[in-house]
Parts: C-alpha cells; structure tokens; sequence
C-alpha cells in the first residue's frame, strides 16, 4: 500500500470527518471533535498532527507533543490510530518513521 504522511496545517471538513471516524475506532468514549477542536490541536504550538493517506483518504494519524522538560525539550507520540479497514499493511510504521524524523528536526523547523 501506498501511504503519505503529512503534517496537518490546515484541515478540511471532510478531513475532520474522517478524523473523527477515526478517532471512533481508537476509543469508544471520544467525543467527536468540532472544527475549532480541530483547530487548536493542529495550531497548538508543540503539538503536530501527523496524517497517513491512502489514494488521498486519511487511513491513520497520531499527535506528536514536544514539551520542554529540565533537560530540554521532550517529544512524545500520542492517539496513534490506524483505520481498521487497513490494518497491517504499513501505515503505523510509515506514521512512527515520519513521528521519528519530526521530533529530531529542530524545533522551529517543526512549527513551519
């Protein structure tokens, strides 16, 4: 299978469709996200939220969260999810990989 993995900047209504579906099939009691929910995740500065695509179809995403700590800064994977329909076929891996490269960029490097 074929994956792009982005960094979401900008999300659509159809995007937050499909985030929220998966955001269904990570955990039963999530609530639904609205457009300005959306907004604050992906504009948040030290979160990015990683997209996988399948034929321009969000299949998978997680939330890289860099936070500073006394050491300096700390970055951690959260809310990975991969949508069930595809599951096995690379798109976690392709997601950690692109979570991997983003938190060794530089900091301002991440927030462009």
């Amino acid at each position: 299978m074929s994956v792009d993995v982005e960094v979401a900047h900008e999300v659509s209504d159809r995007d937050l469709s499909a985030i929220n579906r998966l955001l269904r099939q990570r955990s039963k009691s999530a609530s639904p996200l609205d457009a300005d929910a959306l907004k604050r995740v992906v504009t948040r500065e030290g979160n990015s939220l990683v997209l996988a695509r399948a034929g321009g179809e969000i299949v998978g995403m997680l939330t890289l969260v860099t936070f500073p700590i006394a050491t300096g800064l700390r970055p951690s994977i959260e809310g990975v999810v991969v949508d069930e329909s595809v599951r096995g076929q690379g798109v976690g891996a392709a997601l950690a990989r692109a979570a991997v490269r983003l938190a060794q960029q530089p900091v301002p490097a991440r927030m462009t």
